[in-house]
């Protein structure tokens, strides 16, 4: 790809990439040129992932934590299995 391309372009190479391997995405799946563009167009490799829609953004993740362990207050039951 060229120099320029976009945060789409970046987030299709992400997905294709994470298709064809059945994984996510790991920087060496790159070339150096690859990576420096898609990190200047996300940050971090982990915040490139969640735009993507590869891995779950840490707010979410967050969010997740608080809703079960709301649920497992409001359940003894399912404490006891834990």
């Amino acid at each position: 790809m060229g120099a320029d391309y976009s945060r789409d372009e970046c987030i299709k190479m992400l997905r294709r990439v994470s298709e064809k391997e059945n994984r996510y995405p790991k920087k060496s799946d790159f070339s150096e040129h690859d990576v420096a563009r898609i990190k200047s167009l996300f940050g971090p490799w982990p915040r490139a992932l969640e735009a993507a829609g590869l891995t779950e953004s840490k707010e979410d993740q967050r969010a997740k934590k608080r809703r079960l362990k709301k649920e497992r207050r409001n359940n003894p039951a399912e404490k006891e299995e834990i």
